[in-house]
């Protein structure tokens, strides 16, 4: 949208509503956004408002409130957060999300693709949380994309967020007629074949595949299926082999290779069942500052990996939501809680643990459980009957007091559950850090973004070639290990 065509409502500068118009950022298909401020509050925040031309469009404006409803219930740090919603002057809609710096994933990939494999996989393991906990409030995204996975710089860390839940679908028969069956939504490159033939008929599984889609595409610099036509991409999803990705990266480790080819499957019952499966298949190859789990909160506390611990939160707030099954085996795959390493190994049961209180306590007689379940009462020896009857004679409230001393005393210890932390993944790759004046780098034939900190390379050798502006080129063979950073110093050039 040229600065010229902005509606005079949405001018920089203008009061719209609560808020104060900035700037305009970008249009879509559906809507414009636009930065601004809160007149109190002084935040800023994003506007995203509907384009004009489809606001007399009520299937247009019910997917576009239901991006905000479906954007609301999820509390997650990996999904914008939407603070309000409201409708314009002339009637449009408009949503108010979180501001964001940064740049999305396909920026990304066209800067950096191929990209580290670390690099890649923590991207897509980030996004992937978001997609699991929505389809465990049963949402499906159905438009996963690298223009919707946005990575936001927010000091000192950057986060990944998924965008855009405009064409999600919500299992309630209430927003599944906002889609018809005519209407293919989503975007072709990354749409699985089941999506294709019907964007109604699909589960969390159509998540999945766009996943591996946007994973491989960071990977290799490439899509599985390319093609002039949209309509040549679309058979090509339904009926065409998908090249493997070693093919085009033969670096990859076989593990995750198969990882991102069995989310790739175009028959949904061969992909991973839910997103959890593929996340933990790809865990192994993320960074080791991922891998590492968030130290405990207290001796109850469950040790997780990185990705996952908010969604522990996000889940205990969600109990009581209309969709909290109350048995996990009777319950579709969608909606299963989180199964973590620890609980699936058998290390250890916190259900199972005994917590304080739960001995029962009668005057003159102690519960203790035994190994087989079966109470037995423990006669009170002689020292308690005269604490007792001393207390009797002082009255009541003494004998009250007696007994309470008495429990606190002498009953047994509550045992501490032990809690086996995860096992730590052995380190898969190493590291290239290049000291130069500033020449282009190249390492196996392949182009690398300037980094500080260096690029992560498979253990075996590797060669790293360094070429100024004048054409002037140097090159080395460095041998790496895994785990291992090799410094390569370019001088004299």
């Amino acid at each position: 949208m040229a600065s010229g065509a902005i509606p005079s409502s949405v001018q920089p500068g203008r009061a719209f509503g609560k808020y104060v118009i900035k700037r305009f950022i970008a249009e879509g298909g559906m809507a414009s956004v636009f930065e601004a401020q809160h007149q109190k509050l002084d935040q800023r925040v994003a506007i995203k408002l509907l384009n004009k031309n489809l606001a007399q469009r009520p299937d247009v404006v019910q997917r576009f409130e239901r991006e905000a409803r479906a954007a609301a219930r999820l509390v997650s740090p990996h999904v914008v957060r939407v603070i309000d919603v409201d409708t314009a002057d002339d009637g449009r809609p408009y949503i108010v999300m979180e501001y964001l710096e940064g740049r999305d994933l396909e920026e990304e990939i066209r800067h950096r693709a191929p990209m580290p494999v670390g690099d890649a996989v923590a991207i897509i393991l980030e996004a992937a949380s978001a997609v699991s906990l929505a389809h465990r409030m049963g949402v499906v995204h159905r438009d996963i994309k690298p223009a919707n996975i946005y990575i936001a710089n927010e000091r000192p860390q950057k986060v990944v967020k998924v965008l855009d839940f405009g064409i999600s679908k919500v299992d309630s028969p209430t927003e599944i007629s906002a889609t018809s069956t005519q209407t293919m939504l989503g975007t072709p490159l990354y749409m699985s074949p089941e999506q294709v033939r019907s964007a109604r008929d699909v589960d969390g599984r159509t998540d999945i595949w766009s996943l591996g889609v946007c994973l491989y595409e960071c990977l290799t610099g490439q899509l599985p299926f390319m093609a002039e036509e949209a309509s040549a991409v679309i058979a090509a999803i339904v009926a065409d082999p998908i090249a493997p990705i070693k093919q085009l990266r033969a670096d990859l480790p076989d593990p995750l290779a198969a990882a991102i080819m069995k989310a790739l499957e175009k028959d949904r019952n061969n992909r991973f069942k839910i997103v959890d499966e593929f996340s933990n298949a790809l865990l192994p190859f993320a960074p080791p500052w991922f891998r590492a789990p968030p130290p405990s909160s207290g001796r109850n506390s469950v040790p997780m990996p990185k990705h996952a611990a908010h969604l522990s939160n996000s889940l205990a707030d969600s109990l009581e939501d209309e969709r909290t099954v109350a048995d996990p085996d009777a319950a579709p795959d969608a909606l299963r809680p989180i199964v973590h390493p620890q609980q699936a190994q058998g290390a250890f049961d916190l259900t199972q643990a005994p917590l304080p209180g739960a001995e029962t306590s009668q005057p003159g007689a102690v519960a203790r459980t035994t190994a087989g379940g079966d109470k037995k009462k423990k006669p009170m020896s002689d020292s308690a009957r005269i604490a007792l009857a001393v207390g009797g004679g002082a009255g009541g409230v003494l004998i009250l007091g007696g007994i309470f001393l008495y429990i606190t005393l002498h009953r047994d210890p509550v045992p501490t559950p032990t809690i086996a932390r995860q096992p730590e993944v052995p380190p898969t790759y190493g590291r290239i850090v290049v000291e130069t004046g500033g020449c282009a780098i190249r390492i196996d034939g392949v182009t690398r973004e300037p980094s500080l900190t260096g690029w992560d390379v498979t253990p075996g050798e590797h060669v790293v070639k360094c070429t100024t502006s004048n054409g002037t080129a140097k090159e080395e063979r460095v041998q790496v290990s895994a785990a291992q950073t090799k410094k390569v110093t370019f001088t004299g050039m």
